[in-house]
């Protein structure tokens, strides 16, 4: 399964014009079945694309509000409409966030730098971007490291919202500390790199349009096409 995902790959380009179509689709046409079809196709890119993990939690989380839709239907009254609200847009904001997942997980920082290149794009855009590439994998590192120290200490579940001032102190300080400290060394190695010269590199990567960038427009343009004439 591992070999065949190393070998379906896209242009950096296509997935993010692919990226803002979705958002733009989801967060502002409000059909019945928009968020569910496009979570649908977030879904089965995580599957081709992406390790089971990716695909569990996203699966969990789109999926378990999905369901809090359906008391509204049957039991309307104050509280259940006030809970499909919550889940009318709390679902949609999944969706936008499983794709930028995929879209994270499935670019190499070389390509998406190669593709901002080709795209003529001025330095103070490809070195924030390049940066928060780098520094979204460290936030999860570092908040993994902090989890296993607190699991030391004893300091889990409701005993940590039982002691906010222990919290405060032994997670979100460290955190805040090591994310400033990471963040620095991201920027300072982007600059290394040369991200900040004038002049226009020589890209290392060999950028193409592939049959699966035909395939992601393809299914993009038919989900925009069915939203705007409002068949979802």
């Amino acid at each position: 399964m591992e070999a065949i995902r190393e070998q379906i790959t896209y242009d950096p380009r296509t997935k993010m014009f692919f990226l803002l179509l979705v958002n733009v689709l989801v967060l502002s046409f409000f059909g019945p079945y928009v968020a569910l079809v496009a979570g649908s196709v977030v879904l089965i890119l995580l599957i081709v694309d992406c390790p089971s993990n990716y695909v569990v939690n996203y699966l969990l989380v789109w999926g378990g509000f999905q369901l809090l839709a359906i008391p509204a239907y049957f039991w309307p009254n104050v509280f259940t409409l006030f809970i499909g609200y919550l889940q009318f847009w709390i679902a949609r904001f999944t969706v936008t966030i499983g794709l930028a997942a995929w879209f994270i997980h499935t670019t190499k920082i070389s390509e998406f730098l190669a593709s901002l290149s080709a795209m003529r794009m001025p330095s103070f855009i490809m070195i924030p971007f390049s940066v928060v590439l780098r520094f979204i994998p460290v936030v999860g590192r570092e908040m993994r490291a902090v989890a296993e120290a607190m699991s030391l200490r004893d300091l889990t579940g409701w005993k940590m919202a039982a002691h906010p001032l222990k919290f405060i102190e032994m997670v979100v300080v460290p955190m805040l500390t090591s994310l400033t400290r990471a963040g620095d060394d991201l920027a300072a190695a982007a600059i290394v790199r040369g991200l900040g010269r004038t002049r226009t590199p020589t890209p290392l990567v060999r950028l193409s349009f592939k049959v699966t960038d035909f395939l992601l427009l393809l299914v993009g343009v038919a989900l925009a096409t069915v939203t705007a004439m409002g068949l979802i």
